[in-house]
């Protein structure tokens, strides 16, 4: 494919890349993936027989992306050289005469240039053709928008295809555009990313099979503290909106200057900059919408509200001040219909089962603000600062089955279950989640070949649960005996059970449920990260070989402090629930025997207060201090590169010095005492990663990589470790941290004069001191283990279908799937040793699938967006497999409808989840029963987009 016909007849190119922002290429790359800005400084070893092969060239060795907007020269007219070291405007105006260019950024991660008619140069022509080929006429350079779908995969596929290491993104255009309400729910599109879901949000990322403990998330290329709602190491970032990130990037291998924290791989989230155009920029999007599923008639869902908006812009003298704001609000009610059973070993029916109604209201808001100077060309410094928010308020009303259950038939599909003890039951928890954070950016040119980086950051972290507000009040049945005795009909598998009252009379009767206890819950847990950074970059003169190498130091704590306490109500007189209660009007939770109640948990609470004496506090020690612990984990590290790029062929080799210190304090239940544990552990890690890319041809690349990564003890499995020992001393830990060597093969074809590619990669990662919970000693976690994860992913774009009439030629496509295979073997610890091998890891879905299909034409867009997410094991039980939990495969089907009424106003329709998908998570041994059912309904909005 000629570089002539890259040029389309419109006058728009596009060529070159995004750098990767934790690339190889360290301190250059990493200025210009953040601020898309003309000073950048590249070297340049430059030789090109006409106008586009130098662009192409120009935009490689930069790590740009560049949109030509004009009549370029023709193919022959002039031949291009550089050699050296070349800031990007500057490299433009020896490409260009400087009265004839106008470059603009107004499309992040764009630099367009637009070129006046008075470069264009008109190829020799024949004596034949001479007398007869009209004068050239000066025209103005058109203007192409750039913008939808489709602008979104052409950064896409730049990002794919030029980026030093294998790695995906998402830019501004989709991210927030679509049906996404978070980061997690954004970055479920790309290839190899499995969404980790709580209820119908996704909360966690998983890549390639690895859960989440072993994927590490930065923001702007610096530590932060994720809101700790759970003892792991995960990253919890459902908080954060996608709308306000200007682009997500998936880092699928390490090299040096990434931690040594990432099997899985990593996740940076990238910002705004002021800089990433010269004219001022705002932009303002909202949407209003509803959750179709209402059912629960406790209170109705009122409209839904999505909003942000953003202001950038530069100032001061020279425009070397730039300034961003950007804020989020999101606010949700939404309704489910929830199943949970809870089954005994040796049963085929449930004993015991809860049907839930529940309302949920989430009120997400939050946003970011970012100071940058450019005080000398040489010089760039940004302070930033973030704030987001979440506040919750879950209410749910559950009928409840429990407790002392004589199975008088004990079939696989149908049956009697009596003497049944359960009641009615309501939860009203209010939640809290904060983050926020400081940063400090500064980068410095010593020179033309010489450059430092510095960053310091520190963010805080807060979830807070319940805090006083939560209240669980439960009202026991005390009616006749076999009121909620059950027939029970499990005639089809993954599908709840479906009940039947052998009495519905005295079941239904709410005068036989009285006030038994009302507990509360309370959970404060905190996170803090520290982290700083030096990097330097040496560039040696106009050879291919460049240095790369800095050091690391990042310190986080969190601290978990929960308490649980009840009151037991013991009056005389009995509070019936009739008197504090009543069953809803029309609705009836999945599969439930009988219409839901809506309690009054206020009428409950002011009870309580009015009449203490007919209470009976309880608390236990374990209640008080049982999950009380807190944890300390400092990494320092130092690591360097050698890069080298030239012709062809652009690899590096790279290695890193990784100290990590870890201590946890927590509480032990000892023969009715409380006993403090306090352990530390210290450990290094030498981590070695090496990568190579050879261009076949201009648009065929094929790479390698292998690089060597940890995953340090997991919280969970510390817990376990220190509280299986009764001593109150100060002990070693006992866990190594896992070790994994990973190797990755990639083949990318790009096509289509560069606006569609196709990318086959396979993977390979083996696991070492694996943690596990053996046979031999099932009571804490053991280094007894190695796994392995294999797969291969496919990834399809083609941004338009030129070559069919019209009006198909305005289709497009991206697809992507990927097909993941694990192993675990671990040594059994009995003498003779037996070895036992596992197919399957938690968390890794065997097969992950996205299909975006759209139509874009002119003012008129369309998208269908498809999303498979394989089953997934959710725990494991090695003694009782068939006590494992799983989820379900789960797939949604996403739409979206933009009409661009002005260039700057966009009108959108959009639905989410159109299928009503349920999520499910199994158990037994055939993975068929059903221990929870959850409908969430389908989200529809309407709204518009505003851009100056």
């Amino acid at each position: 494919m000629g570089l002539s016909k890259i040029v389309t007849r419109q006058g728009a190119i596009w060529i070159g890349f995004i750098i990767s922002l934790l690339g190889p290429l360290a301190l250059t790359p990493l200025s210009v993936a953040q601020s898309t800005h003309i000073d950048q400084v590249c070297r340049l070893s430059l030789e090109a027989p006409d106008f586009t092969s130098a662009i192409v060239t120009l935009a490689r060795q930069c790590g740009v992306s560049i949109l030509i907007e004009g009549e370029t020269p023709a193919p022959g007219s002039k031949s291009f050289q550089l050699s050296g070291i070349y800031r990007l405007g500057q490299a433009l105006e020896n490409l260009a005469a400087p009265q004839t260019i106008r470059v603009d950024t107004r499309h992040p991660p764009l630099i367009v240039v637009h070129l006046e008619p008075s470069i264009v140069e008109q190829p020799p022509q024949s004596h034949r053709d001479e007398a007869s080929a009209p004068l050239p006429q000066p025209s103005a350079p058109e203007t192409i928008a750039v913008i939808g779908t489709r602008f979104q995969l052409q950064g896409q596929i730049a990002h794919i295809f030029d980026t030093p290491l294998i790695s995906d993104s998402l830019v501004q255009d989709d991210i927030g555009r679509q049906p996404d309400f978070n980061i997690v729910d954004a970055t479920r599109r790309l290839v190899g990313v499995v969404s980790i879901r709580d209820e119908e949000e996704a909360i966690a990322i998983g890549i390639r099979g690895l859960s989440p403990d072993y994927v590490l998330v930065s923001l702007d290329n610096m530590a932060f503290a994720s809101e700790p709602s759970l003892p792991e190491r995960r990253d919890f970032v459902e908080t954060l909106p996608a709308a306000l990130f200007k682009a997500i990037e998936v880092i699928k291998v390490r090299d040096g200057s990434h931690e040594g924290q990432m099997i899985g791989g990593g996740v940076n989230l990238q910002t705004r900059s002021a800089f990433d155009r010269h004219d001022p920029f705002a932009s303002l999007n909202l949407s209003l919408g509803h959750f179709t599923a209402d059912g629960f008639d406790a209170m109705a869902n009122p409209v839904a509200v999505r909003a942000d908006a953003a202001l950038a812009r530069t100032f001061g003298e020279k425009e070397k001040i730039g300034l961003v704001l950007a804020g989020s609000y999101f606010l949700r009610h939404q309704d489910e219909e929830r199943y949970l059973a809870y089954y005994d070993n040796a049963q085929f029916v449930p004993d015991f089962l809860i049907w839930n109604g529940i309302e949920n209201r989430l009120e997400r808001f939050g946003g970011f603000a970012k100071f940058e100077m450019r005080p000398y060309s040489h010089l760039r410094v940004d302070l930033s600062g973030r704030f987001f928010e979440q506040k919750e308020r879950f209410y749910r009303q559950s009928l409840v089955l429990a407790g002392d259950v004589d199975h008088a038939q004990i079939q696989v599909h149908s049956g009697r279950v009596e003497q049944v003890s359960g009641g009615l039951e309501s939860l009203d928890t209010p939640s809290l989640q904060r983050l926020w954070g400081l940063g400090i950016d500064a980068h410095y040119d010593l020179g033309s070949n010489d450059r430092i980086q510095f960053q310091l950051a520190y963010s805080q972290s807060l979830y807070r649960d319940g805090d006083g507000g939560r209240s669980d009040v439960h009202y026991a049945y005390r009616g006749p005996p076999g009121g909620l005795d059950f027939e029970y009909d499990y005639s089809q598998a993954r599908t709840p059970s479906r009940i039947n009252f052998i009495n519905i009379a005295p079941a239904a009767d709410l005068s036989h449920y009285h006030l038994t206890r009302i507990e509360t819950k309370t959970a404060r847990n905190e996170g803090r990260v520290f982290s700083a950074r030096m990097d330097f970059t040496h560039n040696f003169g106009t050879t291919p070989y460049s240095l790369t190498g800095g050091v690391f130091h990042r310190t986080s704590e969190r601290r978990f402090d929960g308490e649980r306490y009840g009151y037991d109500f013991n009056g005389q007189a009995p509070i019936l629930l009739n008197e504090q209660g009543q069953f809803s009007a029309h609705y009836r939770a999945p599969y439930a025997p009988l219409m839901s109640v809506i309690i009054g948990n206020d009428r409950a609470l002011a009870l309580k207060a009015l009449r203490p004496e007919d209470f009976i506090y309880t608390q236990s020690l374990r209640d008080t201090w049982g999950r009380d612990f807190a944890v300390r984990d400092g990494v320092s590290a130092a690591y360097g590169e050698v890069i080298y790029a030239h012709g062809p062929w652009h690899g590096g080799v790279g290695l890193r010095y990784e100290m990590s210190d870890l201590s946890l304090k927590t509480y032990s239940l000892i023969k009715s005492r409380i006993a403090l544990n306090e352990r530390t552990q210290s450990y290094g890690d030498v981590l070695a990663s090496a990568y190579l890319s050879y261009d076949v041809t201009q648009d065929i690349r094929l790479r390698a990589a292998y690089y060597q990564a940890i995953a340090r003890v997991n919280y969970p499995d510390l817990l376990a470790s220190v509280r299986e020992n009764p001593l109150d001393v100060p002990l070693p830990l006992t866990l190594n941290a896992r070790h994994a060597n990973n190797y990755d093969l990639s083949a990318q074809w790009r096509f289509d004069n560069a606006q569609s590619l196709i990318v086959l990669g396979a993977f390979r990662k083996v696991i070492q001191d694996e943690i596990i919970y053996a046979p031999s000693d099932r009571l804490r976690p053991l280094n007894a283990g190695r796994a392995e994860v294999t797969g291969f992913e496919l990834n399809l774009i083609k941004s338009k279908f030129s070559g069919l009439p019209a009006p198909l030629n305005h289709l497009g496509v991206s697809a992507n799937y990927t097909y993941i295979a694990a192993q675990t073997h671990i040594e059994s610890g009995q003498k003779p040793k037996a070895s036992l091998t596992f197919h399957q890891r938690v968390e890794q879905p065997e097969h992950l699938l996205n299909f975006v299909g759209f139509y874009q034409d002119g003012s008129f867009e369309a998208r269908l967006a498809y999303n498979f997410t394989g089953g997934y094991l959710k725990t494991q039980d090695l003694f009782t497999p068939q006590r494992q939990t799983y989820i379900d495969d789960y797939q949604t089907l996403d739409a979206q409808i933009r009409w661009h009424l002005r260039p700057s106003t966009i009108v959108l329709l959009e639905g989410r989840n159109l299928t009503n998908t349920r999520s499910q998570e199994l158990t037994g041994p055939d993975h068929n029963l059903v221990t929870d059912y959850s409908l969430f309904g389908q989200a529809l909005f309407m709204g518009f987009h505003w851009q100056y």
